[in-house]
């Protein structure tokens, strides 16, 4: 059995769907014995470009349409597969959800056959509802756009909406919840 962490965040580039800077060493930071990491973000492409660096403006526009898109029955047609198939890749999956990524997972819609192998982490959540699956909730004592979203979450932390990749406490929390789920997983690789 694996543990697999998968982050799902807003594709702030179209053109690409690899993990920032600030995303790998984040990831690196939760590597221990047991867990894998997905070299990749939403959509899960590896045919896409190599990282660069949107402004974050573009950002924040790609972001905010890729938002009101999932909201659409095509999105679900069309990410549905690529999603379930990357969380089934793990026996047990833990997703950092940045932002609006909570909202693409709630809409692409995944089966309940995933409640007994997911966990999420949101982060700074922009959603319009928490997920069926189990999920902490996150939300930096800064980030007014996500407490627009969110008034009442699990845990407040010291973050804005662009820092929270940088923070120690939701490292902590991160790390905590891949103890957590590696004890449930007894037979972990």
């Amino acid at each position: 059995m694996t543990l697999g962490v998968v982050f799902l965040t807003g594709q702030s580039d179209k053109h690409s769907c690899a993990l920032s800077p600030l995303q790998q060493a984040f990831m690196q930071q939760l590597l221990v014995n047991g867990v894998q990491a997905m070299p990749l973000n939403f959509p899960y492409d590896g045919t896409l470009l190599p990282y660069r660096q949107a402004n974050l403006f573009n950002a924040s526009l790609a972001n905010g349409q890729l938002y009101l898109n999932s909201r659409r029955s095509e999105f679900k047609s069309q990410y549905h597969q690529a999603v379930a198939t990357e969380l089934s890749r793990y026996s047990k999956t833990l997703v950092l959800a940045g932002s609006c990524g909570l909202e693409l997972l709630n809409n692409v819609q995944l089966d309940t056959s995933f409640s007994k192998r997911l966990h999420i982490l949101a982060y700074g959540p922009v959603a319009r509802s928490r997920p069926v699956f189990n999920c902490t909730l996150v939300q930096g004592r800064q980030d007014w756009l996500s407490r627009w979203f969110f008034p009442t979450v699990d845990i407040r932390i010291d973050s804005g909406h662009m820092a929270y990749l940088e923070s120690k406490q939701l490292l902590a929390i991160a790390q905590s919840l891949i103890t957590q789920l590696l004890e449930a997983t007894p037979d972990a690789d």
